[in-house]
């Protein structure tokens, strides 16, 4: 049964990533100085999963890094390391705890990947990073510098180097957003957040998905446009006009979104409903008379029927400076 997509305007969790890592029990047991490796099954997944969770990515108060840490902590989007140190993304796993806690660290330069080359996410994997004085696992994204390990936009299933961002909404790191107008920022959680370039789909008519995905609108990370994503809906799917609260609420054809009469920054919780995309002429991809039935994203669309049903209107996109560059085939408006 498909998960719900959070959404946000500004760049909430759109994937959710999860990383198996029962080997680190056995590392925090007997993680000595011999440099010996796990035979753990860590994967990352990408597809949006209900019930999915994290829990060794949860990190305690009481892991942090002192004044005197072997591994200071670094801004990696405007990285201030001691010479000869470079700022990378690690995974580390305290004294005292069984958590994985992410965060960006000043570190010795090592041998990493360049952007689009394919990557293993399985951290595990690798040889734990050591230096002086350093007791606790440590393990380092394999990607360069503002890069990050993630799925690969254009090899289903695959991993690559991506652009690394920091959409600002997790502790530990100020906003970095990605440099592309037609791309977003997503990841599970602080120092996981990457560059996902749009699906740029048609939300009218419902083509540009691979085949279980619909398409879906998403306001861009600054809030100033619209990109187009492929998602599987949720199950069951909200009806139109009603209260959602995840981009894939929605059935194909609507988009959990706030009126365009207001800027979308202005957007509050209150605002998001099932919003029908419309054409020129007020028509919607759907026959009004099954608006209040929840189809799970299963049921055909029927042909195009005028007005956008139960009072109201298709407002059209043209005069409110919204950027719709993201989306190859823009609707013309959206019903409200």
């Amino acid at each position: 049964m498909p998960g719900r997509v959070g959404l946000g305007w500004d760049g909430l969790r759109l994937v959710r990533v999860v990383i198996s890592v029962w080997a680190i029990a056995g590392w925090v047991a007997c993680g000595d100085d011999d440099g010996s490796k796990g035979s753990g099954d860590a994967s990352t997944d990408a597809a949006v999963e209900a019930g999915t969770r994290g829990p060794t990515f949860i990190p305690r108060r009481d892991a942090a890094v002192t004044a005197t840490d072997p591994i200071q902590p670094c801004d990696r989007f405007n990285p201030r390391c001691p010479d000869g140190l470079v700022c990378d993304v690690l995974y580390r796993v305290f004294s005292g705890t069984n958590a994985i806690t992410p965060y960006a660290g000043c570190v010795e330069p090592g041998r990493e990947r360049g952007l689009g080359a394919p990557c293993d996410s399985d951290f595990t994997t690798q040889t734990p990073y050591r230096t002086e004085g350093l007791r606790d696992i440590v393990f380092r994204d394999p990607c360069g510098p503002n890069l990050f390990c993630a799925p690969d936009p254009k090899v289903r299933g695959g991993t690559s180097c991506q652009p690394a961002c920091a959409s600002g909404n997790f502790d530990g790191e100020s906003p970095s957003l990605c440099e592309d107008p037609k791309s977003f920022c997503i990841g599970p959680r602080g120092f996981q957040e990457y560059c996902r370039p749009s699906d740029g789909c048609d939300v009218a008519a419902q083509t540009g998905c691979p085949a279980g995905l619909s398409c879906y609108l998403r306001p861009t990370d600054d809030g100033k446009g619209f990109l187009s994503l492929c998602f599987p809906p949720a199950d069951p799917t909200v009806a139109d006009f009603k209260a959602c609260d995840a981009y894939n609420a929605c059935r194909p054809g609507s988009s959990c979104n706030g009126p365009i009469s207001l800027a979308i920054s202005e957007w509050q919780l209150s605002d998001y409903v099932c919003r029908p995309a419309c054409s020129a002429d007020g028509s919607t991809i759907r026959d009004d008379s099954d608006a209040g039935q929840d189809d799970g994203g299963t049921a055909p669309a029927p042909a195009p029927a005028p007005g956008c049903g139960q009072g109201k209107k298709c407002r059209p996109y043209a005069g409110t400076g919204l950027n719709l560059a993201g989306i190859e085939n823009p609707p013309y408006g959206q019903c409200e």
